[in-house]
């Protein structure tokens, strides 16, 4: 099972945003998404712009979650298929 990490700071409107947009994605790909305070977001992560959308630790959005880059994304670990429920178009 693929490990989503969202981290987030208090008073963030888009990191709420985000929350809204990938716990269903999450969940579409077996996945469970996690909610965590930037603060405790490994150093690597540590100038990133939150939300910062981390997949199985590695850095995968940040800011704005960009819902078809992401489709993308999760479409090339898959081999290339996008699943049902991650066009573009429907979102």
């Amino acid at each position: 099972m693929s490990r989503w990490v969202l981290y987030t700071k208090v008073g963030c409107s888009l990191c709420g945003d985000a929350e809204v947009l990938l716990r269903p994605l999450a969940e579409l790909h077996g996945a469970v998404l996690e909610v965590a305070d930037v603060r405790t977001a490994p150093s690597a992560l540590a100038q990133a712009t939150v939300p910062i959308l981390a997949i199985d630790g590695r850095l995968v959005q940040q800011g704005r979650i960009d819902r078809e880059a992401l489709s993308r994304f999760l479409g090339e670990q898959a081999g290339g298929e996008t699943p049902k429920g991650l066009s573009p178009a429907e979102g």
